[in-house]
């Protein structure tokens, strides 16, 4: 199953490469909602000096703000000559996940929204756990300037984002923030984002994204672990296919 599963996802990373849905700006939900009958698609590969890691996004717009998928996240890639490695964890974080995401927003006025949503799924292994992440986001959006930015919190099971304190002294509840600004606008983006905790999520990534074709999105990101943080360094590269909309450049993340 997981082999089929992942080839799946590279299949269509491939194909849409010679030709997410919750999107985000790296690992933070951006709280964009993907417009009704809409498609939405991002790969992300986190490369660090261990492996390589692939997490999967897929979602569809069901209308009144609101947006259902799948996820296919932390599956782990080998380099050493074997394309697919199985690794079995006797510890969390598991890997990989496989979930169901959905999300519901609420505009307050053009410029204000928020949100909820979840993911929610078990892992592929064969010592099956189950786990997820639920949050809420209050999101800002000045399309004069280019600027958004998110601030929300989250609650992560152990079994998804591995154990340890999620907001100083707090077990149960963390903080998450992003931000995107526009350099050249409709074209080449500002972003990075901030997850708070001692758990392998807990990190800052900074870096860019642009529009390589109109509703295809290309991005790069250095990852630096937060303080006592499981998280590792990495490069993160993500590539989004937006929906088709009259304004293709509405938002990156």
């Amino acid at each position: 199953m997981k082999k089929i599963l992942a080839g799946f996802c590279f299949i269509v990373l491939s194909a849409t490469t010679s030709g997410f849905a919750q999107q985000n700006f790296f690992n933070v939900i951006s709280s964009d909602i993907t417009p009704a009958k809409k498609t939405f698609f991002q790969q992300q590969l986190n490369f660090t000096a261990q492996d390589v890691q692939s997490n999967t996004t897929f979602s569809a717009g069901l209308g009144k703000n609101f947006e259902i998928g799948f996820n296919y996240f932390g599956f782990i890639l080998n380099r050493n000559g074997r394309p697919f490695i199985e690794k079995e964890k006797d510890e969390a974080p598991y890997n990989d996940f496989l979930m169901l995401n959905a999300q519901k927003r609420w505009d307050i006025n053009p410029k204000v929204a928020l949100a909820v949503g979840f993911q929610q799924g078990i892992t592929t292994s064969k010592q099956v756990h189950s786990g997820g992440n639920y949050y809420a986001n209050y999101c800002f959006t000045d399309t004069h300037s280019g600027l958004k930015c998110v601030a929300g919190i989250y609650y992560a099971t152990p079994s998804f984002w591995g154990p340890g304190h999620r907001l100083l002294t707090n077990d149960v509840v963390g903080l998450q923030l992003g931000v995107e600004k526009s350099i050249i606008k409709e074209k080449w983006y500002f972003q990075s984002d901030f997850i708070s905790g001692e758990h392998s999520f807990g990190d800052l990534i900074i870096g860019t994204a642009c529009y390589v074709f109109p509703a295809t999105v290309l991005s790069a990101g250095y990852q630096i672990p937060t303080f006592k943080s499981q998280s590792q360094k990495a490069l993160v590269v993500e590539l989004t296919l937006l929906p088709h909309t009259n304004k293709h450049h509405k938002h990156i993340g």
